[in-house]
């Protein structure tokens, strides 16, 4: 900083510029024209900083990002059975960001200014964990927990499932009542059937719909070409069919086994294999199958789960009653302001009957649609009112209608009088609406103060709902990174029709022609080359 003294009169550019470089000062210095300034003023107490460091860039130290809910345990989450953060093997638990070094500096004399080093994040893989480079990833299914912020878990899971049989034909939806369980049904899911539970065995057939947290063995037939809907199987584990699947929809988190059956009107995503018999193009639609690709059904499971309860919580919240009472009230006190409306309006048409301009106009028609068409050219008019109100326009062809078998003086004594009554009619409603606003209150505070009551609930469930959409997040980002032990492959021990659809992560394969025991796989190439499906052999 240099500041203007008694003698700096002739001072000269070149000779202060001298004098910094004389102390040391040589880096950052303000330019020329800035400092030619501050001389040409030469005002006595005038300050200029002359030079100015530049401050190292702050560091970014490295860090973890998560993909489960890591305040599991702190939160007292434990009371809700379904927030558990459990993990399947090869899921992502977290990854590691790199840290970034700040950019060196420099002061006023050009020495460099180094900023202080960052830091990795660090993190220990405990039992259950594995790490391939910057990914911590699931090595066994359980929940996964992280200790004193430095050591990652994968602990198994403490709770036996119990076993459960059912015995007979489902055909109806079963609720969650066997949602925690491992279920063996003798006999068939019938279309009107739905299921969700840990495993499930089924002597018989599945024409409906299920959901299995692991695995599913089907020893009969899924799906019919009969039905008018297909039928829908879902499991987090591996699928095994041991018949024809005709008419369905499979999804599955690991694969689809069916050595011996034959698909039909089929549409398969897999993560890992599908092994089939055959696949035919008989039916309403050709097969499609689809390998590599992890279907996120633990996220459409957790959003269930967040749906089921946000109605639960609009249910405390009395938000259907609340919103039912302020419908009514609505409509009720909106009557008024048609009233007035209307009673607006008919004072507008007798001043149009009562303007004599106007007056040759023979119909009342007529009158409006010459003010209409001629806006501005009667100044000595009042404006027409606003006619936003839904019920103005059929009152105003009414009375159109009405004024057609009128002469003049019958017409502007019917709309006056129409006028007055439109007026009595808005006054006793305003009174009305004295009583309506009374039971609206009343009622209202009756239901904020059991909304109040259950406050304690209600703050309970709200963290529940929002601890369950943390969970549906970083469980789809930990999909983004779940890992495959070896390329995922579609294998047909007979024959595939043409027609089928081959897809992959990214590339898509219609078959032209029919071909026999053969293996399809996705290659993944570079940027500039795009994904292709391959055909091999079946045992290749």
């Amino acid at each position: 900083m240099i500041q203007v003294k008694p003698g700096y009169e002739d001072l000269l550019l070149p000779d202060l510029k001298n004098w910094l470089y004389s102390i040391g000062i040589i880096w950052g210095i303000c330019p020329d024209k800035e400092i030619k300034a501050f001389i040409d003023q030469n005002r006595l107490g005038n300050e200029i900083k002359i030079a100015r460091g530049r401050a190292p860039e702050k560091r970014k130290d490295g860090r973890m990002e998560f993909y489960f809910d890591t305040q599991f345990i702190a939160s007292g989450a434990e009371q809700e059975a379904d927030l558990l953060p459990m993990v399947k093997k090869g899921d992502a638990l977290a990854k590691q960001i790199p840290p970034q070094n700040g950019i060196p500096g420099k002061d006023v004399s050009g020495f460099s200014l180094t900023p202080a080093p960052s830091a990795p994040a660090f993190l220990n893989c405990g039992q259950g964990v594995v790490r391939h480079e910057d990914l911590f990833m699931a090595a066994d299914e359980g929940m996964a927990v992280l200790d004193q912020n430095r050591t990652l878990f994968v602990l198994p899971q403490d709770q036996s499932v119990p076993e459960r049989h059912y015995t007979g034909a489902i055909d109806m939806d079963l609720g969650d009542e066997y949602k925690g369980v491992n279920l063996t049904v003798d006999g068939s899911i019938l279309k009107n059937g739905q299921v969700r539970c840990q495993t499930l065995k089924v002597s018989g057939n599945v024409l409906g719909q299920v959901s299995a947290a692991k695995d599913i063995i089907v020893k009969g037939e899924i799906g019919s070409s009969k039905a008018s809907e297909p039928a829908k199987i879902k499991a987090e584990g591996n699928i095994l069919a041991g018949k024809t699947i005709s008419n369905a929809i499979i999804m599955t988190g690991k694969s689809l086994k069916a050595p011996n059956a034959d698909l039909k009107a089929v549409a398969v995503q897999a993560f890992e294999d599908i092994i089939v018999k055959n696949i035919f193009s008989t039916g309403p639609r050709p097969c499609v199958l689809q390998v590599g690709k992890a279907p996120n059904l633990r996220a459409d499971s957790i959003m269930a789960m967040i749906e089921a309860r946000t109605q639960k919580l609009d249910q405390l919240r009395c938000a259907q009653e609340l919103q039912a009472l302020e419908t009514w009230f609505a409509e009720k006190t909106k009557i008024k302001e048609t009233y007035l409306s209307q009673h607006q309006y008919l004072n507008y048409v007798l001043a149009l009957l009562e303007f004599k301009p106007l007056s040759g106009v023979s119909t009342l028609e007529d009158i409006l649609g010459a003010v209409n068409q001629n806006p501005g050219k009667w100044p000595d008019l009042p404006l027409a009112p606003v006619n936003d109100h839904w019920d103005n326009a059929p009152f105003v062809q009414q009375l159109i209608h009405t004024a057609q078998t009128m002469d003049f003086n019958t017409l502007n004594a019917h709309v006056r009088a129409q006028a007055d009554i439109k007026y009595g009619m808005y006054k006793g409603a305003v009174s009305a609406d004295r009583r309506y606003t009374r039971k609206y209150d009343t009622e209202k505070n009756k239901l904020l103060q059991i909304v109040q009551k259950r406050k304690p609930k209600i703050e309970a469930l709200k963290k529940t709902i929002e601890q369950l959409i943390i969970r549906k997040e970083t469980f789809i980002l930990s999909q983004a990174y779940r890992s495959q032990q070896v390329l995922p492959a579609v294998r047909v021990k007979n024959k595939t029709e043409k027609e089928t659809i081959i897809k992959g992560r990214k590339a898509v394969l219609t078959v032209d022609q029919d071909i026999f025991g053969v293996k399809f796989t996705e290659e993944i190439k570079t940027c500039e080359s795009p994904a292709q499906i391959l055909i091999q052999g079946f045992y290749d």
